[in-house]
């Protein structure tokens, strides 16, 4: 999607009509109507449904009667996943849920609606965050919901400097579920730095973890299990080298796996 807008501006340049009316929706067109007529008038249909999607943004027009009308069925979809994102934002996470489920991106478009609510709950105690889970309990499409919104407020907390702490998970009413995510969390980070050296198989040493100068966590019963887990993994014979960790970063935003 991206590679059709860079080409249509690439063509702007060279007075091509599609790339002349795609900016004149984005830059030019002072109503949703100009806007609409201008990315109506594209001959490439992709490139219309483009352009009336990214006025629809533009003009904040975007309801799922309109995402009906675009033409790449694609598209359609990506409308869809927008338009559930901003009911994430207004507070209707069930008709948000419910509209990613429509969607070929329903799985990652549910994760992003997590991810927005834990980013929202960041400065709130584990017992009070954790209710924010409730809205997502009929998530078909991400039935690991729980896992990941504790992934997401581990990896949050490290980015802040602030190191895991098993603790978080106690008191919880699904205390299995923060765990889960504590211990995707310490699996990845153990693999990041294993590829960067550090790992001692000899001498029976995992990397030190560390994010400007502290420790990534805290360490305890679980932690202590979990490396240990880890390290013999690792250290098998056979084991091979670390697998990829996902990435934070992604446009827009990296999904749970690998990106839609």
């Amino acid at each position: 999607m991206a590679g059709r807008l860079a080409a249509l501006l690439l063509t702007a340049c060279r007075g091509e009509p599609d790339a002349l009316r795609y900016r004149e929706a984005l830059a030019g067109a002072a109503t949703w109507a100009e806007a609409r007529e201008a990315c109506a008038g594209m001959r490439d249909e992709g490139g219309r449904s483009d352009c009336l999607l990214a006025a629809m943004d533009r003009f904040d027009r975007l309801d799922a009667a309109g995402c009906a009308t675009l033409g790449d069925p694609v598209w359609a979809d990506e409308c869809r996943f927008r338009l559930a994102e901003r009911l994430g934002e207004r507070g209707e996470l069930a008709r948000g849920l419910a509209l990613c489920a429509r969607t070929r991106f329903r799985r990652d478009c549910q994760w992003h609606l997590l991810q927005d609510e834990a980013e929202r709950g960041l400065g709130e105690p584990p017992a009070v965050a954790e209710a924010r889970l409730d809205a997502f309990s009929g998530a078909v499409a991400l039935p690991d919901a729980g896992g990941q919104f504790w992934l997401i407020r581990f990896r949050e907390a490290a980015a802040a400097g602030e190191p895991a702490d098993e603790a978080s998970c106690e008191g919880l009413r699904r205390p299995e579920d923060c765990r889960a995510g504590l211990r995707r969390f310490l699996r990845e980070s153990l693999d990041r730095a294993a590829r960067g050296g550090g790992l001692d198989c000899v001498a029976g040493l995992a990397p030190r973890v560390t994010r400007r100068g502290r420790p990534v966590w805290s360490e305890g019963p679980f932690t202590r299990s979990v490396v240990a887990a880890w390290l013999a993994e690792r250290c098998a014979a056979g084991a091979g080298d670390p697998p990829p960790v996902s990435s934070a970063a992604g446009g827009p935003r990296a999904g749970p796996e690998a990106g839609r």
